[in-house]
């Protein structure tokens, strides 16, 4: 009985992780934040704007991530992101995700690491409904080096035009 039982609970695993890997882990639009290419801030013109993405393309937290890393398809924006940036790791703990990037990020300092990180930032917080992100940008050694944890409240690109329509 121990053995068919045994045989059973495996069944049911490995059916279920079958199960979850075809099933869309979206079921919502979800929105990618870039900056616009032509934007003045003298003007008090927007900054940052999005694309839309059908939840549906993705499986998992890691495959959006990475996706929206590699850039906008939409030809009025822009990536902010340097070449090669890539997602190391993540964590999600206390309403807080922990976002690993790799060294490549190193690159931006000043008004395009301010761009890049509410980018980032605004993606996750408004498909994820966590109440921070904490971006962390390795090192060659894959260290922490410098880190910046961000609530909606705390990003200042944006304004009522940055932030999609309430459902």
């Amino acid at each position: 009985m121990k053995r068919l039982f045994s045989a059973v609970l495996i069944c049911v695993i490995l059916l279920s992780g079958c199960w979850n890997q075809s099933e869309s882990f979206y079921t919502k639009p979800v929105y990618f934040y870039y900056p616009l290419i032509s934007f003045d801030l003298s003007t008090g013109n927007r900054v940052l704007s999005y694309e839309l993405r059908e939840g549906e393309e993705f499986s998992s937290d890691r495959e959006l991530l990475t996706h929206y890393l590699e850039g906008p398809n939409n030809s009025g924006l822009y990536s902010p992101f340097p070449v090669g940036c890539s997602l190391i790791d993540y964590t999600v703990s206390d309403g807080r995700i922990h976002i690993y990037l790799s060294h490549h990020f190193n690159e931006l300092i000043g008004m395009p690491f301010t761009i890049a990180t509410s980018c980032i930032a605004m993606t996750i917080l408004t498909y994820t409904g966590l109440n921070s992100v904490e971006i962390n940008v390795l090192d060659a050694d894959n260290e922490v080096k410098r880190f910046v944890t961000l609530t909606q409240d705390q990003i200042l690109l944006i304004d009522s035009h940055t932030v999609p329509p309430a459902e």
